[in-house]
């Protein structure tokens, strides 16, 4: 029998900034690249590609993009870091993970006494893998928006061949 592969899936969170410094060096990498086009349009031109070299530096330092990739047809799972193109991170193993969740979570923020309202709240969704026996899940995303949370976790879902239960009733999904 051959079984249909599906291709690996992919979730980015972006940049993070998690390095120590992080959001610092990237400001100051952005300073460094206006600094240096200046003194360059002013005929300055040794000190100047020194900085761009070392702000180009800086920003493959602070540009810490993370995500999860999944590999349907080896049952594993990874945080991954793109670093220069390619992504790094430890593969493990999902076999026992049987349920794909589709949540919501909300936070309400009080807003100042001259609104008309006292809080504003926001609703999110969370696509999880869930392995019910060991208690464990895995956050795979978060969206703000239902119908994309809905597409992905009805993609994962397909392509692992477990369980999708949309944990969402109809009222909160707006």
């Amino acid at each position: 029998m051959i079984r249909k592969k599906y291709k690996t899936l992919s979730t980015s969170k972006g940049p993070q900034f998690r390095k120590k410094g992080g959001v610092f060096f990237a400001f100051l990498s952005v300073g460094l690249i206006i600094l240096s086009i200046g003194m360059i349009s002013s005929g300055i031109y040794f000190i100047p590609s020194l900085g761009i070299l070392f702000s180009l530096a800086l920003i493959l330092y602070t540009l810490d993009i993370h995500g999860i990739e999944i590999d349907p047809t080896g049952y594993r799972i990874r945080d991954y870091q793109i670093y220069l193109g390619f992504r790094t991170g430890r593969w493990e193993h999902i076999t026992d993970y049987g349920h794909v969740y589709l949540t919501r979570g909300r936070l309400t923020i009080s807003t100042t006494e001259y609104v008309e309202h006292e809080s504003d709240t926001y609703y999110y969704f969370f696509v999880k893998l869930v392995d019910e026996f060991n208690h464990k899940e895995i956050m795979l995303a978060e969206y703000r928006d239902y119908k994309k949370a809905k597409d992905l976790a009805r993609k994962v879902a397909s392509s692992l061949r477990i369980e999708l239960e949309i944990r969402v009733r109809e009222v909160e999904r707006l």
